[in-house]
């Protein structure tokens, strides 16, 4: 099915709350070919295990050749696709209030989502 743009968009919540049970399954259950929750369920865990997933960063590089190899195994030929981007690189996120200190990670996608009240220090 073709992307239609937000209708089709789906939040980070959303998707956790979806396949988090059936990841949990990939912890103790090998996968088995017949059945394909467990299956998914191993694919979800692997992924998960590469590390922080971030485009065009070294665990993107790993992300996209382990996909490649997983599509290679159901005897499809993947393709790459590049294509050249700017990316913002946080080195700390953390809110500071009454005293309180909190580390954090932001999910801003670009700095012209930054809302004019946050400070950039």
């Amino acid at each position: 099915m073709p992307y239609n743009g937000p209708v089709d968009a789906m939040t980070r919540s959303d998707w956790l709350l979806l396949a988090g049970p059936t990841a949990l399954l990939a912890q103790d259950n090998p996968a088995h070919p017949d059945d394909p929750q467990r299956r998914i369920a191993q694919i979800i865990h692997a992924y998960e295990e590469q590390g922080i997933h971030r485009t065009a960063t070294k665990v993107d590089g790993v992300s996209g050749d382990w996909l490649a190899t997983e599509v290679r195994q159901l005897d499809l030929a993947p393709t790459r696709e590049t294509f050249t981007i700017t990316r913002i690189d946080p080195i700390t996120a953390s809110l500071s209030a009454n005293g309180r200190h909190i580390e954090g990670v932001p999910l801003l996608t670009a700095a012209s989502q930054m809302s004019p009240a946050l400070r950039v220090v």
